[in-house]
């Protein structure tokens, strides 16, 4: 049997799972059409995609972003606790309008990058309330819901982050299977030999190993879907997950190693990859606020996210405000810019739940100054967001300094968004 935080699954329901994956290929799809199941039954039982466990307990710490104390923010408080009319806030509505405008929502594949992008646009609309952000998040989700869409690894369920945040806006049946599709996923997903979640999923389910981008992809998804449904089952799935990865992959720096188990091409010793480290200083931060907004805790976690924070901001470039795509190796790779965004997001959430003081705020704006320093002006006068690294795998030094440096890349583009917004009113905050 298999324990995977809190419950067992056994064997011939592994068996049966796995089975359904043996022979897909990139294209394999899952068919959320009416009626259809999002996965066929493995043998457990998820809970219902819209389950409710009554009232959660109120906050137990107040925190900048608490608009009322012993109350979580509702919506009205997250925008303002933002600034509407911020420079920060104008600047992002400037990319996601060019954004939408040189892609059509339809052309989007399923995949992190284009999750990542939609899930900017849903954090500034929750601060702009312009419908035209949840509309094409909206068109990007249900097209796909319409073909069918892979559910094979880690980077094919963020999409559920936008499902989450459209079905507040309007209960939808269709969403909500997204949503049930990515939790059944992860009950089944391929494991590490310490509990980790397989980064690669059945496409990597003979050798599982783990990859910091889990912690974004899968590990937030969780983490909000416990606090949107109010199921702490998932919320303790995601700092399971958390711990996991921390245990294995935290080294003394306070930087994380990009993988854990990986049989590939080999890790160098000493070297950190900037954005796997944004996305567990992005998660980290976002499964903290969901413990402190229901009056929880992870001490454990808030120890190695206090470790990392200060790992960051000791390696943050002070002239440029941004940090090296080999992040403990200055002057030796590039400055990269999807990885300064992420850092600034991870730190004035922090900021604003407590978890760090208002001395980070100055990390925060000086990696804004870097961010706005990379970003062009095109011939009609709209911002792209360059100095982007591409797509990247698992290896070492010399592998890492040399990903192409990239522009207008989706979730380049989507973490500069989502760094803007979390950046917006932070200095203002009581």
């Amino acid at each position: 049997m298999t324990r995977i935080a809190g419950r067992t699954l056994t064997l011939s329901a592994l068996l049966a799972a796995s089975a359904l994956f043996n022979g897909c290929d990139s294209e394999s799809t899952v068919d959320a059409g009416p009626g259809d199941a999002s996965l066929p039954d493995a043998g457990f039982d998820a809970g219902p995609p819209l389950r409710d466990a009554g009232p959660p307990p109120p906050p137990t710490e107040a925190f900048p972003d608490q608009c009322t104390p012993g109350e979580a923010p509702d919506d009205a408080c997250f925008r303002s606790r933002r600034d509407p009319g911020s420079d920060e806030v104008a600047l992002a509505t400037e990319l996601a309008n060019r954004f939408m405008a040189e892609h059509a929502p339809a052309t989007l594949p399923w995949d992190w990058s284009q999750a990542v992008l939609v899930h900017g646009l849903l954090e500034l609309y929750r601060v702009t309330e312009d419908p035209a952000l949840a509309d094409y998040a909206a068109a990007w989700l249900e097209s796909h819901i319409t073909a069918g869409y892979p559910l094979q690894w880690s980077d094919h369920c963020p999409p559920a982050l936008a499902a989450m945040a459209l079905q507040r806006r309007e209960a939808s049946a269709e969403y909500a299977q997204v949503v049930q599709a990515v939790l059944d996923y992860y009950l089944v997903a391929p494991r590490t030999d310490a509990g980790g979640i397989g980064h690669l999923g059945f496409l990597g389910r003979t050798n599982p190993s783990q990859w910091l981008d889990s912690l974004m992809m899968i590990g937030v998804p969780l983490a909000r879907w416990g606090e949107q449904s109010n199921d702490p089952q998932w919320i303790d799935e995601a700092s399971a997950q958390a711990q996991i990865f921390t245990d294995t992959m935290q080294e003394a720096s306070g930087f994380y190693v990009h993988a854990y188990a990986w049989v590939g091409a080999s890790q160098d010793e000493n070297v950190y990859w900037a954005r796997a480290n944004g996305w567990v200083l992005f998660a980290l931060h976002e499964i903290l606020r969901v413990h402190r907004v229901r009056g929880s805790s992870a001490p454990e976690l808030e120890a190695a996210t206090a470790q990392l924070s200060a790992a960051v901001i000791a390696a943050q470039d002070p002239d440029s405000g941004l940090w090296w795509q080999v992040v403990n190796r200055p002057g030796e790779t590039f400055l990269e810019t999807s990885a300064a965004a992420l850092f600034a997001q991870g730190l004035a959430r922090g900021v604003r739940y407590g978890h760090r003081d208002r001395s980070a705020i100055a990390a925060v704006d000086a990696a804004i100054v870097g961010i706005r320093s990379r970003i062009r002006r095109d011939d009609m006068g709209r911002p792209v967001v360059t100095g982007i690294s591409g797509p990247t795998m698992v290896g070492g030094f010399d592998y890492y300094a040399s990903i192409p440096v990239e522009e207008d890349v989706p979730f380049g583009v989507g973490t500069v968004i989502l760094a803007l917004v979390e950046a917006s009113g932070l200095d203002a905050l009581p």
